[in-house]
């Protein structure tokens, strides 16, 4: 004995009135089947075949939605194929799985490869969130109308021509993504995380930042805060590092834009910056910086206007000015054409004055040529040749 009914237009409630079906209903030795819509809050799933038991109903649903809601407790819009579905009358929820496509959440703009849970609360989801230039991954997420939180999520950047390779990655994140603001903010739930720059093979340890959905840049720290330390893991920059209070991402030309960093310590030198720039770019490749100041540790010298160009932690190479004072208490700025750095990790460098330069070192001797600077000496070494300088006097005679 079974049964085959057809619902009235507006269907028929189920489970005390907590979700509707319409259409058909089969009751035969399989069971309680139907064919049909089930119509829970602002849900609607289609399927061929839902079973219907005492405490649930299961079914794949060829096409589900969730219609967007606003007032009250908020949903985002919600549309998919193919979904595993139970509905759960007692625990007043419906459970749904992606099987061979995804979610298609917030008009389209992400697709979720997981699951989602529907309460009269609001609507959770766990999985993988892709978006256009990055994703999201998490095991529980809070979905409102166009607004996203999560307390323990990853998160990655993605960038470049096909969309494959992960630029920007970073674990255990308090996650807020707000689809109206274009906004995305993160916190560290751990105060040692690290952020991952891949294409540029650095690492920095960051308690928060923001995202910029629109121009796909990450904007990192706070201006006059104590910074945030950056580190390079390229095998040949030995752990090359510094501290940047503020610092942005440009996923499209894949470049570290660190602000406000006052110095960097490279072998025996501290580097001075004069605007606090530095640009990291691929393969940890560090931009020339100019106009800086070099303080050599445990010596007496240091170079002004220098232009470095860093290469690791015990390497960098570059000119720079460097002030002399004679024997007559004479200044004189010295022209370093090539500052670099032993293999004792010790400064040395290397000028030269031309000969059509005035320089002596004192009131009685000229010098021309060669000039070598050594961290561990305090004194110059000079290779060239001296003139003694003749006082001139002239004598007038006088007449009567």
């Amino acid at each position: 004995m079974g049964f085959v009914k057809q619902s009235p237009p507006e269907g028929y409630p189920i489970y005390n009135g907590k979700a509707q079906f319409t259409n058909e209903i089969d009751l035969s030795n399989r069971g309680l089947k139907g064919n049909g819509r089930l119509d829970y809050l602002t849900s609607s799933a289609e399927s061929e075949d839902f079973t219907f038991l005492p405490d649930e109903t299961n079914g794949i649903a060829s096409s589900f939605n969730i219609e967007p809601s606003t007032t009250g407790v908020e949903y985002p819009d919600v549309q998919a194929e193919n979904v595993k579905l139970i509905f759960k009358p007692q625990e007043d929820q419906l459970l749904t799985e992606s099987t061979q496509s995804e979610f298609h959440i917030f008009k389209n703009e992400t697709s979720l490869k997981g699951g989602l849970t529907l309460t009269p609360s609001g609507l959770q989801a766990g999985g993988t969130l892709h978006m256009p230039t990055a994703n999201l991954i998490s095991e529980e997420m809070d979905l409102t109308h166009h607004a996203l939180m999560a307390d323990s999520a990853d998160f990655n950047l993605i960038g470049g021509e096909e969309m494959d390779g992960v630029s920007f990655k970073t674990n255990n994140l308090i996650a807020q993504l707000d689809f109206e603001e274009r906004q995305g903010r993160f916190t560290s739930r751990d105060m040692g995380n690290t952020v991952e720059f891949t294409e540029n093979r650095y690492l920095a340890y960051i308690s928060e930042f923001s995202w910029d959905m629109d121009q796909n840049d990450i904007y990192m720290g706070a201006s006059g805060s104590e910074g945030n330390r950056f580190v390079s893991t390229h095998r040949r920059q030995d752990s090359l590092e510094f501290l940047a209070p503020l610092a942005v991402y440009d996923i499209e030309s894949k470049t570290i834009q660190a602000n406000e960093v006052t110095n960097i310590e490279v072998a025996d030198a501290d580097i001075i910056l004069n605007d606090g720039f530095i640009n990291i770019r691929k393969d940890a490749e560090m931009d020339p910086l100019d106009s800086t100041m070099i303080i050599l540790s445990g010596s007496v010298h240091k170079f002004k206007n220098a232009h470095v160009k860093i290469e690791g932690k015990f390497a960098y190479s570059g000119y720079g000015e460097y002030e002399f004072l004679n024997g007559s208490e004479k200044q004189y700025t010295l022209d370093f054409h090539n500052i670099e750095v032993n293999d004792e990790q010790r400064t040395t460098a290397q000028g030269t004055i031309q000969d059509n330069e005035l320089f002596t070192f004192d009131d009685h001797f000229a010098y021309k040529g060669d000039i070598e600077l050594s961290a561990e000496d305090p004194l110059l070494t000079f290779d060239g040749g001296t003139q003694m300088l003749h006082p001139c006097s002239q004598k007038v005679r006088r007449t009567t």
